[in-house]
């Protein structure tokens, strides 16, 4: 497979229309955009569009510089993954190519939820009157948690293939070397929990960190799942590794 393919373009031209979207209201828009895009009580469609807004330059800098990375390192695990796939484990390139597409679409979709579900919950419990909730953090810290699943399983790739003889079918044994490592992650994140909360913002009175907090999570989760369910539904015909 050819190195310009595993890389996920969808996902990658995404992140672009992100970062450039908010330059340009940060420049253009008046007060940066937030009287158009952020989240508050009246104005509920900043549920979908307050990342677009920001309150000052630190604000948007840090954000895009975040996202940007986050992503980059995303790109690079994904990447590997598909090469390890292929010349590894020794699946077929098809195969893995249909896991690769259905995986580019799977952290757009992420990042996407890691903004709504958050920002869905501060509307009906969190949100002040007066007091509206804009930036990309949400979807940054959605990326940070996406991190987590894609580690772990690439992780298991060289584990399933180190026990190759004793493996009848990659599906399964993978899944469970995942959960079992992801579980190791997240019990490490719960044993140094108050480092945990400073990278989510605590102790910054303006950062978001319920809603930071809750953007990790989706991405986590939802990673998880997918990753999971992406790997029982293409390799679930795998035979026993050579």
């Amino acid at each position: 497979m050819d190195a310009y393919r595993s890389i996920p373009w969808v996902f990658v031209m995404f992140i672009l229309v992100i970062v450039v979207s908010q330059i340009i209201v940060f420049v253009h828009f008046p007060y940066h955009g937030i009287p158009v895009f952020a989240l508050s009580r009246d104005r509920p469609w900043g549920i979908i569009t307050s990342w677009l807004a920001h309150t000052r330059p630190e604000h948007i800098s840090y954000n895009i510089t975040y996202i940007g990375g986050f992503s980059m390192v995303i790109v690079f695990l994904h990447t590997v993954i598909v090469y390890l796939l292929i010349r590894m484990c020794n699946m077929r390139e098809l195969v893995v190519r249909n896991w690769s597409r259905m995986h580019d679409r799977l952290i757009v979709l992420n990042t996407m939820l890691a903004h709504i579900v958050p920002s869905i919950g501060q509307y009906i419990r969190d949100l002040d009157k007066g007091v509206p909730i804009c930036g990309s953090s949400l979807m940054a810290f959605g990326l940070f948690g996406c991190l987590f699943p894609l580690s772990a399983y690439l992780i298991t790739i060289p584990i399933v293939r180190m026990f190759r003889n004793r493996i009848r079918t990659f599906h399964y044994v993978s899944t469970i070397i995942f959960s079992i490592l992801l579980m190791v992650i997240i019990v490490s994140i719960q044993l140094n929990s108050e480092n945990f909360l400073k990278v989510m913002g605590y102790g910054s009175p303006r950062a978001n960190v319920r809603g930071h907090i809750m953007a990790f999570a989706c991405g986590l989760i939802i990673e998880y799942i997918g990753l999971s369910m992406l790997n029982l539904r293409y390799f679930k015909r795998t035979q026993k590794l050579r």
